[in-house]
């Protein structure tokens, strides 16, 4: 927020929308459709994942995100390792204990979400995420409900749709200081696109915002929960009437 003219456009909205009690419950509840974003890491980097439900009755978004770390970030990104503990010890921050911790953690949320009935699908970036995949489709989460969302300037859409609607009022989220401190972001101008990127923010910075952006990419294009369930038919009391949803 204090980069000036290479600040992302939406910082200047991010703390007003920030609203602590949206929690991933919350989220949940309120939504009538959710899509989550992914965007992993590498060992010395940041694993990170958004949920974003749109709100049943005022059609607001209502953005939730978690993040996971290995300990070789603290020694790789010793100036950024302070912050890190310090998410940590809120909980904002999950810093593993071995690997593929993280990845099993994110499957067991999107599982949980996929549960609701909510979750349309998940974006994830198309580089490097063959273990998530993985996890994911030992969840049941399958084919098109995993989308590879492009990233660089072709992710300039919904780093765009994210500026509006924080400036709009329209997109609200959970006030973590993990996900302000990584929307802290420099922005690179390419033609009529931005691109917001690791080579421009620095590693162990952007994730939570880019899983973020993953996730609004999905969003956008208005989606709908997945089909309601087959009710089995079949005869009580004489008459035909449904049973519970299988």
């Amino acid at each position: 927020m204090a980069l000036g003219s290479e600040a992302w456009a939406g910082a200047d909205y991010w703390q007003e929308q920030a609203d602590p009690g949206l929690t991933l419950e919350a989220v949940i509840e309120r939504s009538d459709v959710i899509c989550a974003g992914i965007d992993a890491g590498g060992l010395d980097d940041l694993t990170a994942l958004a949920a974003i439900g749109r709100d049943a009755e005022t059609r607001d978004w209502l953005l939730w995100n978690k993040t996971w770390a290995h300990p070789i970030v603290l020694e790789r990104r010793k100036s950024e390792a302070p912050r890190l503990l310090d998410f940590a010890a809120t909980g904002e921050l999950v810093i593993v204990d071995r690997i593929g911790a993280d990845v099993e953690e994110i499957a067991d949320l999107c599982e949980q979400l996929d549960a609701t009935g909510k979750l349309a699908q998940i974006g994830l970036d198309p580089m490097g995420i063959g273990s998530i995949v993985d996890a994911l489709e030992a969840k049941g989460i399958t084919g098109d409900r995993l989308v590879a969302v492009q990233q660089g300037w072709r992710l300039s859409g919904a780093i765009k749709t994210a500026e509006r609607k924080l400036a709009e009022g329209t997109l609200l989220h959970s006030g973590q200081s993990i996900t302000a401190w990584a929307g802290n972001a420099k922005v690179e101008p390419r033609g009529n696109a931005v691109t917001i990127s690791k080579a421009t923010a620095g590693s162990a910075k952007i994730d939570p915002l880019v899983a973020a952006f993953n996730a609004i990419s999905l969003m956008s294009s208005n989606p709908k929960p997945p089909a309601k369930p087959i009710y089995q038919m079949f005869f009580i009391g004489g008459r035909r009437r449904p049973n519970a949803a299988f």
